[in-house]
Order: C-alpha cells, then sequence, then structure tokens
C-alpha cells in the first residue's frame, strides 16, 4: 500500500486574521495589507508619513509600529512582524515601489531665463495680467539666449537684470519639444540638468544646491525650521484655505513683503521720521525741517515706503532665520561679484537711507546684509510661474540683480525673494541732488 503524507501546516505562534481585526480595537486607518496591489486607507496613510519621513526607508520601517502605530497583515489574514526578515522585504519592495511611482508621476519643473535681442518685446509693463498667459517660448523671434536650470527641493539662485530678462517656471517634460524649436531657430541654449548636483556657476547666473560647500554651512549655520515657516505663512493672512484648495495647476499664492515697496508723497513727514537727519537740513535756527523738492513734476516728488509690518508681527526665531538667509544671499552675491569690475551695493550713501536702514530692524543675531526688499511667498509645489520680468527691481549697475532662496514642504513651495528697488535708487539719486543744492549738514 502506497501511503501519502499531507503537507506539514506550517507553525504560527497566535495567527491573527485579518477578518478578526474589528474586535481586536484596531485602528482601521492604520491597518496595511502587504502582498496585494489594492490600495487601502492604510496605505494612503503610511505613504503620506512614508514621504515627509526625512531619515530613510530603514529607519521609517523601524518606527512604522513604535512610533507611528501601523498594524501588518498578509493578504491570507495572517498579522505580520517587522522582526521577521521576510515581513521586513515584503515592505521594503512595497516602499519601494511606491518610490519608483511617485518619481514617475512628479512634474518635474526648470526654470528659464531669456536674454532679449531688444528691450522693446511684447511682455507689457502697463498690463501685467496679459503676462499670465505667456509661455515659455512666446516671443521666440525676439530671444537671444536662453538658459534652464532644475528646480530641486531647495535651492539658491542669483541673476541680474530681471526687470528686463523674461523668466518663469516650464515642465521639464517639454525640453525636448522646447529644444528642437530654438535649435531650429539657431538660437543658444544653455541647459544644466539634474545632473548638475552641487552648483551652477556661469556668466549670467550661479546657483547652488544642497551638497555644495555653502549648503553644508548654510545648514549648519542657520538651521531653517521649515514646517514652522509654511505654518506662519500660511495663518498670517489667514489664507490657508484658500492655498490648500487652490488646484495643482494655480499659479495662486500667499505672500508677504517686507522694506520699500510703493512710493508716496516726498513731503510726507512721518515717512521722513523713519529715515533720521540725513534726510533733513538745518534752518537758521537749529530747527530741523524736510529738504525743499522743487520738481515740477508731482510724480517725481515721492519716496519708497518702508513696510515692516509683517517684520514686528513675526515671532523673533523667525525673524533671527530670515535674518540669516538674507544674509547668506548676500554673501553669496558678493562672493560671485568678486570677479567684477562693479561691485554689489557699491553706494554707501544709498545704503545708509535703505538697505542698512532696513537691517537695523532685524534681531541683532542677523548678520549684515543691504537688500532693499524682501518678497517671501507659498503656492502649491506643482503651481507653475508664468512667464514674467521683475519691473521694480532695479537696473542701476551694483544693484540689478536679485537671489532667490526656496524650499519644499508638505507640499508646498516656500521663495524667499531678495534684491533692489527702482524707486530706491530713483528716490536716492534725486536727495543727493536736492542736499547739494540745499544748506545741509
Amino acid at each position: 500500500m502506497l501511503l501519502t503524507l499531507a503537507p506539514r501546516e506550517r507553525q504560527n505562534k497566535n495567527p491573527v486574521l485579518i477578518s478578526n481585526r474589528e474586535t481586536l480595537g484596531l485602528d482601521l486607518q492604520k491597518v496595511v495589507t502587504l502582498g496585494t496591489a489594492r490600495r487601502t486607507e492604510g496605505k494612503h496613510n503610511l505613504f503620506q508619513l512614508f514621504d515627509k519621513f526625512p531619515h530613510g526607508t530603514a529607519a521609517f520601517m523601524k518606527h512604522a509600529t513604535t512610533q507611528f502605530g501601523f498594524t501588518f497583515f498578509s493578504k491570507n489574514g495572517t498579522r505580520l512582524s517587522l522582526n521577521d526578515k521576510s515581513t521586513q522585504k515584503a515592505m521594503r519592495n512595497m516602499l519601494d515601489h511606491h518610490k519608483k511611482i511617485l518619481k514617475k508621476n512628479r512634474k518635474e519643473k526648470d526654470l528659464f531665463f531669456h536674454t532679449m535681442k531688444t528691450n522693446h518685446h511684447q511682455l507689457s509693463h502697463r498690463n501685467p495680467l496679459k503676462d499670465n498667459y505667456r509661455s515659455q517660448l512666446d516671443d521666440i523671434e525676439e530671444i537671444y539666449e536662453q538658459f534652464i536650470f532644475p528646480v530641486r527641493k531647495e535651492m539658491l539662485y542669483l541673476f541680474r537684470n530681471l526687470h528686463k530678462r523674461p523668466h518663469g517656471l516650464a515642465l521639464a517634460t517639454d525640453r525636448k519639444n522646447n529644444n528642437r524649436r530654438l535649435a531650429e531657430m539657431e538660437i543658444p541654449n544653455t541647459t544644466y540638468t539634474n545632473r548638475t548636483t552641487r552648483f551652477v556657476d556661469s556668466s549670467e547666473c550661479k546657483v547652488i544646491y544642497p551638497g555644495a560647500p555653502e549648503f553644508l554651512w548654510f545648514e549648519s549655520n542657520v538651521q531653517v525650521d521649515k514646517k514652522w515657516w509654511l505654518q506662519y505663512l500660511l495663518e498670517v493672512n489667514g489664507s490657508t484655505h484658500t492655498v490648500r484648495n487652490s488646484g495643482h495647476n494655480s499659479a495662486k499664492a500667499t505672500s508677504i513683503y517686507i522694506g520699500f515697496g510703493q512710493s508716496q508723497s516726498f513731503s510726507n513727514e512721518m515717512q521722513l521720521c523713519y529715515h533720521g537727519p540725513s534726510w533733513r537740513k538745518k534752518c537758521h535756527d537749529g530747527s530741523k525741517v524736510p529738504l525743499q523738492d522743487d520738481d515740477n513734476l508731482r510724480k517725481n516728488r515721492k519716496v519708497p515706503l518702508l513696510n515692516i509690518n509683517y517684520l514686528e508681527k513675526m515671532p523673533i526665531e523667525l525673524q533671527i532665520q530670515l535674518g540669516r538667509i538674507l544674509a547668506f544671499g548676500q554673501a553669496n552675491l558678493d562672493s560671485y561679484y568678486q570677479k567684477e569690475e562693479v561691485k554689489p551695493f557699491d553706494d554707501e550713501f544709498r545704503n545708509s537711507l535703505f538697505g542698512n536702514y532696513l537691517h537695523s530692524f532685524f534681531p541683532e543675531e542677523s548678520v549684515s546684509f543691504r537688500w532693499e526688499y524682501i518678497h517671501i511667498s507659498v503656492k502649491h509645489y506643482e503651481a507653475l510661474l508664468p512667464k514674467h520680468m521683475d519691473y521694480s527691481n532695479d537696473k542701476r549697475e551694483g544693484y540689478n540683480h536679485c537671489v532667490v532662496y526656496s524650499f519644499t514642504i508638505d507640499g508646498f513651495r516656500i521663495s524667499i525673494i531678495m534684491t533692489s528697488r527702482r524707486n530706491c535708487g530713483c528716490a536716492s539719486d534725486r536727495i543727493k541732488k536736492l542736499m547739494s543744492s540745499n544748506n545741509t549738514d
């Protein structure tokens, strides 16, 4: 007689079936089934935490059950322990697959900058709203040269002459077609790809990414609290709901500015008080009065209005961080211009009226800087910025530059823009002229 033995069943201590999980008091939002491609609420929550976790897959797996409280089951309903090597392998495979899908679906973006043949191209200064419909290669006949570099999770870049250099964001998926069109027109096209891992240093721009020596210093000395910045910017204007629901393709953003913005009458006594005695002359009796402006055009009798409202309301820790970010941008600009004949911020009179004066409102822990205008914005990471120009930036040598530090956090991009203002340059020139024609101290 031929005897056959039934296959031996594997021993499993205290097996728990997934069908009984309701009776175990488990959090259904933290139950994950391994070995199946079916999307569940538990997997969705696990992946959301994994996307934000900064310390890698191995560390995340270590904390998945202990810190985050997730429970894992096999597809046949057996409760699993992450101490088991086969379970660890299955979870790692699931997380790696998720990363590949996420990377495949991510819309990578490029920053593009155009040098134009003339200053009379079609971007409208009087009606900037028309620019919202511009795309990367509109006015291609007027483009003399293009520069492109990839947008990273954290980066700093500086460019000059953005008041006459159209620029914006474009999807990297369009790069091939755009490059073909530029090649057909024989337009120079300098393209830096994601293989550029640390920095770009050319005659037109400087871009640094994490891993560059400058960022190593920045990360250890500035220590930006990115989550706090996001929370502050979303709440400061009560715009959390608007920004979070504005749609991935929307360019809507919430923003604040600090520094010298719109102009106001030169005869405004309150505004003149902000700037101290350098804006005044002494009368015969020793009293100080505003300088007399004899310009017949009323629109020319203007001084830039200082706005520090958001700075005064900002928590002191964020003020210190912001001051150090601005100093970091200043240091990179100064080092970039070492090879230039015209040094940045070389007008000490103008600096005393604007950049140095603005810096005096920051905490003492802030390193020195001479920026006149700071614009901080937050928008969806996937939002695109249409082709535009920064018309209000100054065109004067040494003040015609702009530095931007940006980073992403929880699906948003925060950009801190540092620049000089055209109306500050105009006011400085006029005040110099007035002081030479008035009896001043």
